[in-house]
């Protein structure tokens, strides 16, 4: 199998959440940032998890202490996704042929789901694959890594993604999680009540 690494990027404050480490807020019995792991190191990634954090990110750190994934530190005052996967690029094996960047405020993407995206990497693995639900985008997307290089030059993972049509690959889920963010508290309420649903 060819390796991929996961980069959860967990390392933006909330204002709209009122908090400073929103990977830390709890769904059922476990913090977000658990779940999302969970996810990940269950999966065949054949490499590792690196998990990128923020000026604020130490009591993250101390939650998932306990997990064998790679920490890597975006310290800037404004921090921005593009800056913490370079951050993450910078962090991840160099054996990685491909990347799965997580934003840690999508917990509850399911294990089939990050298979259904591997496997289907393996079949495309010059292609980005975006998992898609009921016809909308969604996260997490898997980056080949010289197509991931190209951050290097650009200023946006958007600029990436929109510069060649070509190179995409719209995957479709049956797991509405992938557009479930946590952004604000009604998405959040949104989040818990799904749980209680199970």
């Amino acid at each position: 199998m060819r390796k991929i690494s996961a980069l959860l990027l967990a390392a933006g404050q909330s204002k709209r959440m009122g908090c400073d480490n929103k990977p830390l807020l709890r769904l059922g019995p476990k913090p977000a940032i658990r779940w999302s792991l969970d996810t990940l190191l269950a999966a065949d990634l054949e490499e590792e998890v690196v998990v990128v954090l923020g000026p604020t990110g130490a009591p993250i750190a101390e939650e998932i202490a306990d997990l064998p994934v790679t920490l890597a530190w975006n310290t800037a005052p404004a921090i921005d996704m593009a800056a913490s996967v370079r951050i993450g690029l910078s962090s991840a094996s160099p054996k990685a042929r491909a990347l799965l960047v997580c934003p840690a405020d999508y917990p509850l993407v399911t294990p089939t789901t990050i298979r259904r995206l591997l496997e289907e990497w393996q079949r495309q693995p010059d292609k980005i694959i975006i998992p898609t639900y009921r016809g909308r985008k969604g996260h997490p997307v898997l980056f080949p890594r010289p197509i991931m290089a190209e951050l290097h030059q650009l200023h946006t993972l958007r600029e990436v993604v929109h510069r060649n049509p070509q190179r995409l690959c719209l995957l479709a889920v049956d797991d509405e999680a992938v557009l479930l963010d946590m952004d604000t508290p009604e998405e959040y309420r949104l989040l818990q009540a799904r749980m209680v649903r199970g």
